[in-house]
């Protein structure tokens, strides 16, 4: 039988062992197509991410193009298996001036070739970060930074995070870029890039010499190149006679190569008066119409009084030009001596004939004297100086801001000239005789007659009354009626008065309280109550520097009605009240019963 070659002839089971060789060979052929369509189904599955980043990438380019800030992102496809391209759905926060918005929209890419379709579907206000941009400038400023640009937004629940450029002052000057989260009430600086701006620390350093060599301490300094010149705030500090002081102002220049030129230091002082150890050589006293009272002396001494407080009118000494009477003051005079205290003298009250004023009556005592005496009032001064060489020192004027003492109202620019003239006078014969310029009533307001005390000193020192005293009067009366209120008043009216003299450069003049206390007559306060805040006044204004007199008003109350039938120490018939006893505790003596 002939072979045919492919085992035909061949029994079964031999044809059987030729075919086994074949069957690797199918194995392969199988594995090759598997492989090929997985191939073909991965470079269409790269194809579908491929598109799928490019749609993430131009979504977040344009959020970015449109000042979006980007919260949520996310892509899938659209059509079956991925055919009609992409869609990317988006969460974003907008800036609308000072407003934060949340906005929702979507971004779709049909193919690679074709453009994003874009588009915002929602907006709503973010209220939280809207608050939270607010406060930007608040936080940085306790991390030392000076917000220039802030912008907050909401995590849709998970807290806020924040962008922000600030300006970081030290001893150089930094620009500062960062961002910062908010959660659970937490604020947290999570990054931040300072860079040091060179032109802004030299400008920085130019205005701090300038300071330091004015004598002021530890400047700050806060520059900036607002594109048309150079503008540097700063704030330095300086410490006199117990008051620590700050003081603000400006500084500029055209270009860094010019002179800055500074603002005068004006001086601020603290909002209260500051309080150290109590001044052992305090003058203490009582005020009233001593004149009227002269038994009463001794007993008003015994109270622990240095001086005692009295007016001694013009009017009531030189009738006519030239002729004095005396006798009533010599009196005074002589009986406080005795009695070891010395009188506070307050010079006021031109004669009629002093005064040209039509219908002047003689006992007024509250007219001030025409321009055309003003010698007069001069020599008047000098001779109240030379007969009563151990007065403790003599006052010019009464509460010359308020039309009650001062006929015709307030007129700071005139009181300048007659404190003048009383300085002068007095000095001319007793050289170290103080003069205190008149206590000044604490009005708040201006008005009806009334001049606020720091206005009317600004205003004396304006018209050149600065070095024609050795202190300030002042008449502390809070006008608050619980205890704590009214002694904080007191320290604010101390400290705006200072802010006064230091921008005049008389810092250095002390203040004497010529007229204090509180009235038990006021609504309110009982005999008791005034008892208690007359000592805690007395104690708080022996502890304030420069402070150098306190004078209680009054030793008897006067009158059946208003306040001043509660100011006195004593009763109208003379029987002590609790003040007086409490202020004798106080000074270390017995009660003047």
């Amino acid at each position: 039988m002939q072979d045919s070659g492919d085992g035909a002839g061949l029994p079964i089971r031999h044809r059987v062992r030729l075919s086994l060789p074949h069957a690797p060979r199918l194995a392969v052929l199988g594995a090759f197509a598997v492989a090929l369509l997985a191939l073909l189904a991965f470079g269409e599955a790269s194809a579908r991410a491929g598109i799928q980043t490019i749609a993430k990438r131009e979504t977040k380019t344009a959020l970015a193009e449109r000042s979006l800030q980007s919260i949520k992102l996310g892509c899938r496809q659209i059509g079956k298996k991925g055919a009609d391209g992409v869609r990317c759905r988006w969460v974003a926060a907008e800036r609308r001036g000072s407003k934060t918005f949340s906005c929702r929209g979507t971004g779709e890419l049909p193919s690679r070739a074709a453009s994003l379709r874009f588009k915002t579907t929602s907006c709503k206000p973010d209220r939280g970060g809207t608050e939270l941009t607010k406060s930007m400038p608040d936080r940085l400023g306790k991390k030392d930074l000076e917000a220039t640009d802030s912008f907050c937004w909401g995590l849709l629940g998970r807290g806020f995070k924040c962008s922000f450029e600030a300006i970081r002052f030290a001893d150089r000057t930094y620009d500062c870029t960062g961002t910062a989260t908010h959660y659970r009430n937490r604020f947290k600086i999570r990054k931040r890039n300072c860079a040091v701006d060179s032109q802004a620390t030299q400008a920085q350093g130019s205005v701090g010499s300038s300071l330091l060599a004015r004598g002021l301490h530890s400047p700050e300094v806060r520059c900036r190149d607002t594109g048309q010149s150079w503008r540097c705030d700063w704030r330095a500090y300086n410490q006199t006679a117990g008051w620590n002081y700050h003081c603000d102002g400006v500084a500029t220049a055209a270009s860094l190569a010019a002179a800055f030129d500074l603002d005068p230091c004006r001086l601020r002082a603290p909002e209260r008066s500051p309080l150290g150890p109590p001044n052992p050589q305090l003058l203490f006293g009582v005020n009233e119409s001593w004149g009227l009272r002269l038994g009463e002396v001794p007993r008003a001494a015994a109270l622990g009084s240095d001086t005692l407080r009295t007016t001694l009118n013009w009017a009531s000494v030189e009738f006519s030009p030239g002729n004095y009477y005396w006798d009533a003051f010599d009196a005074t005079y002589s009986r406080m001596l005795s009695a070891g205290v010395r009188p506070l003298f307050i010079l006021m009250g031109a004669p009629c004939w002093a005064t040209q004023k039509p219908g002047c009556r003689q006992t007024e005592g509250s007219n001030p004297p025409a321009p055309a005496f003003d010698a007069a009032w001069r020599t008047f001064a000098a001779e109240v100086a030379r007969r009563y060489p151990q007065a403790a020192g003599i006052e010019v004027w009464n509460e010359p801001n308020y039309a009650a003492f001062y006929a015709g109202g307030p007129d700071p620019e005139r009181y300048a000239k007659l404190l003048e003239l009383a300085h002068d006078g007095v000095k001319s014969v007793a050289p170290k005789m103080p003069v205190i310029s008149g206590g000044l009533a604490a009005f708040t307001k201006n008005g009806n007659g009334k001049l606020r005390y720091d206005t009317f000193l600004r205003r004396v020192l304006e018209a050149g009354g600065a070095g024609n005293a050795d202190a300030i009067g002042h008449h502390s009366y809070s006008g608050r009626r619980l205890r704590h209120g009214h002694i904080d008043g007191l320290r604010l009216q101390l400290a705006e008065l200072k802010d006064v003299l230091v921008d005049f450069g008389e810092q250095g003049l002390p203040f004497w309280i010529t007229e204090t206390g509180i009235s038990s007559a006021s609504k309110g306060i009982s005999e008791k109550e005034q008892a208690k805040t007359n000592v805690k006044a007395y104690k708080t204004l022996r502890k304030t520097p420069g402070v150098e007199a306190v004078i209680f008003h009054r030793w008897r109350d006067f009158g059946r009605s208003g306040a001043e039938s509660g100011y006195g120490l004593t009763s109208r018939k003379g029987k002590a009240k609790r003040a007086l006893c409490a202020l004798a505790a106080a000074r270390g003596h017995k009660c003047p019963k």
